[in-house]
């Protein structure tokens, strides 16, 4: 397993370059200016895709992390498990890092950045602990 861990971080790192460097990024961030005048709205509208296509190029070899882990490592949880797992902390980590950049941007001189922050941080606080109530409960286990 430690073998997969330097894998990983060396394909994450590739990835990252590879984005970086057909400029990915950059053309998203061009298309968000040409929708939105204001940050926050350009914040909005790239975090998610930028999310969703790293996470996806990441997939395979998280799901060959599993694959070994079944396989080959006793008390490895199931697919289902795996699934669920993975899913939820997708949807996190998205809506984290998307009112992260929302709470860095200046919205102006309102208070709508601090009301952005307080509402994102409560829902991060309440979808994680909504996880790992169901990850605890024993009944939760049987049905995936």
């Amino acid at each position: 397993m430690a073998f997969l861990y330097f894998l990983s971080v060396f394909y994450e790192f590739t990835v990252l370059v590879f984005l970086l460097d057909r400029k990915w990024v950059q053309k998203m961030r061009d298309r968000a200016e040409g929708f939105y005048a204001a940050s926050w709205g350009q914040s909005w509208s790239i975090m998610p895709r930028f999310w969703l296509t790293y996470c996806l190029l990441l997939l395979p070899l998280n799901v060959f992390a599993q694959y070994v882990g079944v396989k080959f490592v006793p008390g490895t949880p199931g697919w289902g498990s795996w699934v669920f797992s993975w899913g939820s902390s997708f949807v996190a980590e998205l809506l984290y890092r998307v009112c992260l950049t929302v709470r860095d941007q200046e919205v102006g001189g309102s208070n709508i950045r601090t009301f952005v922050s307080t509402c994102a941080a409560k829902s991060v606080t309440r979808i994680s602990n909504w996880i790992l109530r169901a990850a605890a409960t024993p009944s939760f286990h049987g049905t995936l």
